[in-house]
């Protein structure tokens, strides 16, 4: 009987001693903002969000998401630092008068069909152009059909973010 006490209390011990290090790992992992991009109605192209910028749009937030309220050029420079740690895939819409018109986020790149709007391909870097050599930080999506969105690297009109701020 003592026997069969110590083996419970045993394991007992291990779950609680796992559950205690899960809870730390979770814990101290990063948790990122969920982010929601609004773009105007019918824009195609590069999404680009520029980080860090004194001058930029200050950080606006939604029921707990970022929102990107990005200008008729695609650029949005804004104060808020970049959105690091894990977070729900972007959502991407178009606003039309006061309606919000989502766009599919093709996060996986799947959609094989060249007809079909979507946003995808989003990646974040560091930059920095000679002769100042000032860092600048930033994502970019793009919006649009496969075709529209392979013309613009095709056609070499990728955004250099350094050169879209002032």
């Amino acid at each position: 009987m003592k026997s069969k006490y110590k083996i419970l209390i045993k394991i007992l011990s291990i779950t609680i001693f796992l559950l205690g290090v899960v809870s730390i790992y979770v814990y101290w992992q990063v948790i990122g903002d969920n982010e929601t991009y609004i773009l105007p109605n019918g824009y195609k192209g590069a999404v680009t969000v520029i980080f860090n910028r004194e001058e930029g749009q200050k950080p606006k937030y939604e029921q707990g998401k970022r929102i990107y309220e990005i200008p008729s050029n695609g650029v949005l420079i804004t104060q808020f630092s970049p959105n690091e740690g894990w977070h729900k895939p972007a959502q991407y819409f178009y606003k039309k008068g006061d309606e919000l018109i989502e766009i599919p986020n093709d996060y996986d790149k799947s959609e094989t069909n060249t007809n079909v709007l979507k946003a995808c391909c989003t990646s974040i870097g560091v930059a920095s152009k000679y002769p100042h050599n000032e860092q600048v930080t930033y994502n970019v999506s793009y919006v649009g059909t496969n075709e529209d969105i392979h013309s613009i690297f095709e056609n070499g009109k990728e955004p250099f973010p350094p050169d879209l701020i002032k």
